[in-house]
């Protein structure tokens, strides 16, 4: 029982942050160019697609010829001009599937009957495609979540851009260093700067959850926003120091 509460919990607070990042969507439009200003409005349709390993998602997303391509491409007009570009981008070889690593290899991803391991939304946070890896680092639930900035026409970017400068742009209601008070389940946002693996600083913004031990780590890496959710304790600079992104 004690489990179900947390999970319904964890579950509640993921939708604050949702709903919140998405507020302000309402006014945004497209442009005749294909080109977006600020927010991105709401797409028609959302779907969620489950896969059982890296390998299968590698295939659903950039083989042609394999089953799971065609089925992510059935209903991608309704899911809106993003999730369009992301296909095409990763048909046309423009972006690889990024793959997060612990040192050499993939992070494990859990083998629990019943649930998802890799997970793509065609609309979640900010109204962006995300893909979401459910692993397991020391036994304990990590997840890592992807999108893909190069997927959104307007949107330029350097190594030395932040999270925070890009959640300005994208969801400027969402919680923040500057406006968390406003927000009952956070008990504190705020940034810092992590080193990750061959020394890639980035500076990341902590979500601390009030009555909760997990916490968000949101950054900009290599042209992705990567969002990590898991136990506190996991996130130390052991852990940063031997984590990187591999494109497949």
């Amino acid at each position: 029982m004690k489990k179900i509460l947390i999970y319904i919990l964890e579950l509640c607070i993921l939708l604050v942050v949702l709903c919140s990042c998405n507020h302000s969507n309402q006014n945004i439009s497209e442009t005749s160019d294909s080109k977006f200003s600020g927010v991105i409005k709401t797409p028609a349709e959302h779907q969620s697609y489950n896969f059982d390993s890296y390998q299968e998602v590698i295939q659903a997303l950039t083989q042609k010829d394999s089953s799971g391509y065609l089925i992510l491409r059935e209903e991608q007009a309704d899911c809106g001009a993003i999730y369009q570009n992301t296909l095409s981008k990763f048909a046309n070889g423009d972006i690889k599937v990024a793959i997060p690593k612990l040192g050499d290899n993939a992070m494990p991803l859990q083998n629990k009957k019943g649930y998802s391991t890799v997970t793509l939304m065609t609309s979640e946070l900010y109204n962006l495609p995300w893909l979401w890896y459910h692993c397991v680092i020391e036994n304990q639930e990590m997840t890592v979540r992807v999108s893909y900035l190069d997927a959104i026409y307007n949107v330029e970017s350097s190594q030395k851009t932040t999270y925070a400068q890009i959640l300005k742009s994208l969801a400027p209601d969402a919680p923040s260093p500057e406006n968390y008070q406003k927000y009952e389940h956070y008990k504190v946002i705020y940034e810092k700067n992590i080193v990750l693996k061959d020394g890639i600083s980035v500076t990341a913004i902590i979500s601390e959850i009030k009555d909760n031990s997990k916490e968000f780590v949101r950054f900009y890496y290599d042209g992705l926003l990567v969002v990590l959710y898991g136990e506190h304790e996991l996130f130390s600079d052991d852990f940063f120091s031997s984590f990187s992104i591999a494109y497949n």
